[in-house]
């Protein structure tokens, strides 16, 4: 059977139209397919960009949390090195502290051991004195009843002589001095008239040498009145 040129061109018509159509469905399903994965490569895209966005999120805020650990150490450390520093200070006190009550239990001992030997000087000196005046006593007594001499105790361990009798146109005109007995030797304390440093030394000398209780309150009545002119 022979087939005519028409009939074989619309069934090559055919033949394309079915192709057409079949390359247009092909077609359209790729780019179904090309959109699809589009729009599923945006969806992953934006779920990448999230996971990005909160993973950077919550490396800020673990950098944070690093920042207040590491500053929370360092002040914690300062705070430490102060407290070791004020301890260290603390025990340093504690030392001096303890080698100046070392020290003040040492003057405090010897304080009372030179008090005690203060009161045994006192009252060996004391003692002395009063056997002086004992001994002195008719004499002294001839002082008093003559030169007009009045003794007074102005402390305890110092002694006032006063002179009257000393000025024949002033009968009430006094002259005196003070004798300091609390120490191992005498001394001479305050006069009227004054007398002259070098003088006063002298006195002490002599007294503290003779201890001749008359023989001091010639010698120092002579020289108060001389002081006197």
């Amino acid at each position: 059977m022979n087939i005519s040129a028409i009939e074989e061109f619309d069934e090559l018509q055919n033949q394309m139209n079915e192709f057409s159509a079949h390359f247009e469905v092909a077609l359209t399903q790729k780019r179904s397919n090309i959109i699809n994965d589009k729009q599923s490569h945006y969806v992953t895209v934006n779920e990448i960009k999230n996971q990005e966005t909160q993973l950077q999120s919550e490396i800020d805020g673990l950098r944070q949390k690093e920042e207040k650990i590491k500053n929370t150490i360092k002040k914690t450390m300062e705070d430490l090195q102060f407290q070791k520093l004020k301890v260290e200070e603390l025990a340093s006190k504690q030392d001096n502290l303890i080698e100046e009550k070392a020290k003040l239990s040492a003057g405090l001992e010897e304080l009372h051991n030179s008090i005690h030997e203060t009161n045994i000087r006192l009252t060996m000196s004391q003692s002395s004195l009063a056997e002086q005046v004992r001994r002195d006593y008719p004499e002294l007594s001839k002082y008093e009843r003559y030169l007009g001499l009045k003794i007074d105790v102005v402390g305890q361990d110092s002694l006032k002589f006063v002179f009257n009798n000393v000025d024949p146109a002033d009968l009430d005109k006094e002259v005196w001095c003070e004798l300091l007995v609390g120490g191992e030797q005498f001394q001479l304390g305050q006069t009227s008239p004054t007398l002259a440093p070098e003088t006063v030394h002298i006195v002490e000398g002599e007294f503290n040498q003779h201890k001749e209780f008359v023989k001091f309150l010639k010698t120092i009545r002579t020289l108060l009145i001389d002081a006197l002119q």
